[in-house]
């Protein structure tokens, strides 16, 4: 059986530790969500030449046919049929 004196030392000592670990996680956090994080990656860099493309692409102009909502519904029950026909 430990004395008093001796849990009281061994309680400070694991309040320590605990403090050390949350500082740690406190600064791992940090290192991984922080603003900082996405200045290491050269994203902003990618932006930027994706922005300079853009303006370098031309697409033709095209029409859709737009189907009808009638064929669609009969589509949709000839589906239907097939699958409990089968």
């Amino acid at each position: 059986m430990l004395s008093t004196t001796e849990l009281v030392k061994e309680n400070a000592q694991l309040k320590q530790r605990i403090s050390l670990l949350e500082e740690m996680l406190r600064t791992q956090r940090h290192k991984d969500y922080g603003g900082s994080s996405e200045k290491d990656t050269h994203q902003s860099q990618l932006f930027n030449e994706a922005e300079e493309e853009d303006a370098k692409i031309t697409v033709p102009a095209h029409t859709c046919k737009k189907r009808k909502r009638a064929s669609i519904i009969r589509t949709l029950a000839s589906r239907r049929y097939h699958q409990r026909s089968q």
